[in-house]
């Protein structure tokens, strides 16, 4: 089940999506994170994807998220969760790949997924996203 997860700060990093998930006892439980950067300003937008394998684990996350921040956020901001349009990792990496290559490249922050227990980020050759 696929999260978007809203309030983040622009000026926040990938990894401290990933720290702030893991603090809160998710450590494991995701297998997609995708946090769009502006291609501008080279900060992230705001918002990012965060898939969940089991539902009941999504749930809690949302349930749990609410009101939280980012370690060092500066926001005066909370982070919301809400279920996203997308559903699973396979559905939101063809809605980028689907992109035209001109528009899919003004999301610079491209993917990442687990794999083998890590969490990789995909790269994007000339014709499509291929895991690394």
């Amino acid at each position: 089940m696929t999260v978007l997860i809203q309030n983040l700060p622009i000026r926040g990093r990938v990894s401290s999506i990933f720290s702030h998930l893991d603090s809160l006892g998710f450590a494991g439980q995701y297998d997609y994170v995708h946090a769009p950067i502006d291609t501008r300003t080279r900060m992230l937008k705001g918002f990012a994807f965060v898939n969940f394998a089991h539902a009941a684990d999504a749930a809690r996350f949302m349930a749990r998220l609410g009101g939280t921040q980012l370690e060092g956020s500066e926001s005066k901001r909370t982070l919301t969760a809400c279920l996203a349009a997308n559903q699973g990792v396979e559905a939101n990496l063809a809605a980028l790949s689907g992109m035209r290559k001109r528009n899919r490249s003004k999301v610079v922050g491209l993917p990442w997924v687990r794999l083998d227990g890590e969490m990789q980020p995909i790269q994007e050759t000339t014709q499509k996203l291929t895991l690394v």
